[in-house]
């Protein structure tokens, strides 16, 4: 995995405005967002959207499974988007 693609003081700066704690980002958590922005093309941007769905208010410590689950729903209404398209034009 390249984690030169992912900007990491870019991403933390934006992580940081909003309210994720530095803390979340040891090495297994880089490989993590590493795997998803070569998997699905997410750019920091995104990627911390995504984390703000999952990040707790009180600690800003982000809850891996509720990533997981956000990142799955992306999926899936990426794929429903992409299948509508497809259905139109025929």
């Amino acid at each position: 995995m390249d984690e030169q693609q992912i900007d990491w003081d870019f991403l933390f700066e934006l992580a940081q405005r909003k309210f994720i704690a530095k803390e979340n980002f040891d090495e297994k958590f880089k490989q993590q967002l590493t795997l998803y922005a070569n998997l699905f093309g997410f750019d920091e941007m995104k990627l911390v959207e995504l984390m703000t769905e999952a990040v707790s208010l009180v600690d800003g410590m982000i809850d891996q499974k509720a990533l997981d689950k956000t990142i799955r729903q992306q999926k899936t209404v990426k794929r429903k988007k992409s299948a509508a398209y497809v259905g139109r034009a025929r």
